[in-house]
C-alpha cells in the first residue's frame, strides 16, 4: 500500500485520483477518490472495465500491473488521456464495423461504448 500524500499527483477524475508510481515514472496507480457507496461502486466498475478492456485489447489499452488488495488502487502503464476527439479515430481504426453503433450505443465516451461491447 502506498502513502498517496506523498506522491505526485498525474491526474483526477469524479471517481478516482492518478498518482505517479513513486518506483516507475512509466507506471501510475489509479485510486478511489471517495468511500461512499455509490462513488465507490463506480469507482470498483471502473477498475473492472480497464482490467477487462487490457485483457481483450492489449494491442489498445495501456497494460495492467496489479491490483490492490482492497481492489481500491490499480497499478497500470501510463498513457495519454484519451480525450472525445480520440474516439472516433479509436473506433473507426480499431471497431471499424462498430463505428455507426457508437452513435446509436447512447454511449456517453469511448470507456462507456467500450463497456458496452465487452458486456455482449
Amino acid at each position: 500500500m502506498f502513502d498517496f500524500k506523498s506522491l505526485e499527483k498525474a491526474g483526477s477524475g469524479g471517481f478516482r485520483i492518478v498518482y505517479v508510481h513513486p518506483e516507475d515514472s512509466q507506471k501510475v496507480i489509479k485510486t478511489c477518490r471517495k468511500d461512499d457507496m455509490s462513488s465507490m461502486r463506480n469507482c470498483l466498475q471502473m477498475m473492472r472495465d480497464e482490467i477487462l478492456a487490457a485483457q481483450k485489447f492489449p494491442q489498445l489499452f495501456p497494460k495492467v500491473f496489479g491490483i490492490s488488495e482492497d481492489g481500491k488502487s490499480l497499478t497500470v502503464e501510463r498513457a495519454e488521456i484519451l480525450v472525445s476527439a480520440h474516439q472516433e479515430f479509436l473506433i473507426s481504426n480499431y471497431f471499424p464495423g462498430l463505428t455507426g453503433y457508437f452513435k446509436k450505443s447512447g454511449a456517453v465516451n469511448f470507456m462507456d461504448f467500450l463497456r458496452k461491447i465487452i458486456d455482449q
